[in-house]
């Protein structure tokens, strides 16, 4: 938690760039105005050229329990119990040194259980007994692939297609006689399988816990905090309760996994959605997904899509930025109709955040803009949705 977005752990980049020449940008690289270049890789969205190599600092670990992992289910059916206990776990004697939060946004109002799920790790300098790490290589990316492995495999416990056709459905479909009971089954066992392989790695002594996925789309923000106290932990709870008041309603679209949210240090990479001229502040990644066909975003059923837009419009208001790897943008920014949605990379959107992310986060987008420019001056990796991105 002490520390910025995963991508602020890379200190070198080799780029295979569009006129075929390789650049190695690491913490000495400037451009011609004396900007740091780093900063400009780290989130680079493709603009700069191919990625062929990185070099990633990683923190020591001399004993292979020397990260120690755990999973607790919580209940917090209040603001003020949510504040309590965020706070002391964030900031109290026990703070664990990562944490990772599950949030079952039915469980306190449909029934009385726990809709919190923890997943904590760690670091213990002198573990009882010392486990010596293994001498294993890990197989690379392409030896990976000569098996037939990309990515994790999907989840099996749904039971093929039949089932997640009826998932998709519950999200969408009210039963006469609880709207909300279907979606809140699904959740909590989508919730309980997030525990089981978070258990798994941990009798492994593994943080990389996700090893089995779900097709889903994704949508991901990054809300900066006052601070971990009272005030920053009631604006997490707002952007949680979004979604709770909207998927408790009659007649609404129902989520069947549970929201995920972390939180991570302010960084300095221009184009992420934790840039901050503050680097202790701490912001808040709140991710939210939904179940649909393998079909075009355009064909998205319309109660996902004013789903999606209404709490997008909530987060936007407490100041968040998107996630650029992820779908965002379901509505214009300048309509005046608060229910009006779109489909996701709407282009008006995209010109707002590039207003925010320059303006109102005051990242270097200019800076970045010129440097890409002197990388790729023919445009070669300049796709419709960066230009859309950047120039607004």
């Amino acid at each position: 938690m002490d520390a910025p977005i995963f991508a602020e752990a890379v200190s070198a980049f080799t780029i295979l760039g569009a006129a075929g020449n390789e650049t190695i940008i690491d913490q000495q690289s400037k451009a011609g105005d004396g900007q740091p270049l780093l900063p400009f890789a780290r989130v680079s969205l493709g603009a700069l050229g191919i990625v062929t190599r990185m070099t990633l600092d990683v923190l020591s670990r001399p004993w292979l329990n020397t990260l120690q992992g755990e999973t607790q289910r919580i209940r917090l059916a209040k603001e003020a119990d949510f504040v309590t206990t965020f706070k002391e776990l964030l900031t109290g004697p026990t703070k664990p040194a990562r944490l990772e939060v599950f949030f079952l946004p039915y469980a306190a109002e449909v029934w009385p259980q726990s809709n919190f799920l923890l997943l904590r790790w760690d670091v213990v300098a002198n573990p009882n007994p010392r486990i010596p790490n293994p001498d294993v290589q890990p197989k690379s990316a392409c030896e990976l692939s000569h098996e037939d492995q990309f990515g994790a495999p999907l989840l099996d416990i749904f039971g093929g297609e039949w089932t997640e056709t009826r998932i998709r459905e519950a999200q969408t479909t009210d039963p006469w006689w609880s709207p909300v009971a279907g979606p809140a089954v699904i959740a909590a066992i989508a919730r309980d399988e997030i525990e089981r392989q978070a258990g798994t790695a941990n009798r492994e002594f593994s943080d990389l816990w996700l090893a089995q996925s779900s097709r889903v789309i994704f949508m991901s923000y990054f809300i900066e905090l006052p601070g971990l106290d009272d005030k920053g932990l009631e604006k997490v709870w707002e952007g949680l309760d979004v979604v709770t008041g909207y998927v408790l309603k009659d007649g609404n679209f129902h989520i069947v996994a549970p929201m995920e949210f972390r939180f991570v240090k302010g960084g300095d990479s221009a184009m992420s959605g934790a840039f901050s001229r503050n680097r202790e502040a701490y912001f808040v990644n709140l991710d939210l997904i939904a179940f649909v066909e393998r079909t075009k975003s355009s064909e998205y059923p319309a109660e996902l899509l004013k789903f999606f837009a209404h709490v997008e419009r909530k987060w936007v208001s407490l100041g968040g930025l998107p996630h650029n790897g992820k779908m965002f943008g379901f509505y214009d920014p300048h309509g005046n109709d608060p229910d009006a949605y779109t489909p996701p990379f709407n282009r008006k959107f995209l010109a707002f955040i590039a207003r925010q992310r320059s303006e109102t986060r005051q990242a270097p987008v200019e800076a970045f803009k010129r440097y890409r420019k002197t990388c790729d001056p023919n445009g070669l990796f300049y796709t419709r949705y960066l230009r859309d991105l950047l120039e607004g």
